[in-house]
């Protein structure tokens, strides 16, 4: 199996309100996020910057169960807003599925960087709609393309693992590759935008020109106080 193929595919944090629909968890009021809670994201010990290949898919079926509970958790603690990007709500649980991604990647610093990220996808989205820039129609042909390759693997091996990931995830196979989707609609429309904006001689997308704050104490402490306020 192409390990490289497989690495870029399972990384699957989402842009806020672009999951599928999953059952609804209740309990978690008053732990979320907290250390040794299931939905903590430093639970992950390892990351794919420092493990062999042997150990990622341990470490990517670890990433699916802690995304499946960010993302169901319903409690006031997870919804609440701690923050905006350009006027857009930042919910917890938004962010801590982006910092869910960068920590299982090694970044350091992961809430800060989780952010930064969160400003560009956000930032990238509004221009799109600006510019009338669209991929979705790319992003499906990719991730049709992607779907059949794994499901064409000869011996197997990439389908089991797909079934094992949607497990993980509590989703179906088609829920799954809905979550791909999007995350591909994502990658593919930040680079577009960026293209467009270079050829048309426009400002790049710089964090340092996106407004944005953080009004939750609690992430303004995870942030080290990076992005109180900018601009």
């Amino acid at each position: 199996m192409k390990r490289g193929f497989l690495f870029i595919l399972i990384l699957v944090l989402i842009f806020a309100g672009c999951a599928p629909s999953q059952q609804n968890k209740t309990g978690y009021e008053g732990d979320f996020a907290e250390k040794g809670s299931d939905t903590d994201i430093a639970s992950i010990s390892n990351t794919y910057e420092n493990t062999d290949s042997g150990e990622k898919e341990k470490i990517e079926l670890q990433y699916a169960e802690i995304y499946s509970n960010i993302f169901s958790d319903e409690s006031e603690k997870a919804t609440r807003v701690v923050g905006k990007i350009e006027g857009v709500p930042v919910t917890a649980k938004e962010f801590e599925l982006e910092a869910l991604r960068v920590q299982a990647i090694g970044s350091e610093d992961v809430y800060s960087v989780a952010w930064n990220r969160l400003e560009i996808c956000i930032y990238a989205k509004q221009l799109a709609e600006k510019y009338g820039i669209s991929v979705d129609e790319d992003a499906m042909k990719q991730t049709d393309q992607n779907r059949k390759w794994i499901e064409e693997e000869k011996n197997g091996r990439a389908t089991k693992y797909i079934h094992d990931l949607c497990n993980a995830y509590s989703m179906s196979e088609d829920e799954f590759w809905k979550l791909q989707y999007e995350l591909m609609k994502r990658q593919l429309l930040a680079s577009r935008v960026k293209q467009y904006l270079k050829e048309h001689n426009l400002p790049e997308m710089d964090n340092v020109f996106i407004l944005s704050e953080i009004s939750d104490e609690e992430y303004v402490v995870k942030t080290k106080g990076m992005k109180w306020e900018s601009n």
